[in-house]
């Protein structure tokens, strides 16, 4: 099981941002697009197997976020990504 923020998301244009500024986090952050992260999923002979999409808010800065709907599947205007993945025998 992943999660995380993929490249192309509005969030990761916010973080990278970030980053750019010299965030002590983002600044060493590597995003990953949905395309490049299931070809090492799959060089590393796993299989993805279910993809949930949340955060389709605009990022912020100040309020915490609440009551996220959750969509199944790969949604690029999401922000965060759970990726289930199996190892094939």
């Amino acid at each position: 099981m992943l999660g995380l923020v993929l490249s192309d998301s509005p969030w990761a244009d916010f973080y990278k941002e970030k980053a750019k500024k010299g965030h002590p986090i983002y600044s060493h952050a590597r995003f990953y697009s949905f395309g490049e992260l299931s070809s090492i999923i799959a060089q590393a002979s796993f299989r993805v197997e279910r993809v949930c999409t949340t955060l389709f808010e605009e990022p912020q800065n100040q309020e915490p976020l609440k009551n996220q709907e959750i969509r199944e599947g790969f949604w690029r205007e999401g922000g965060f990504f759970c990726i289930g993945a199996k190892k094939i025998n």
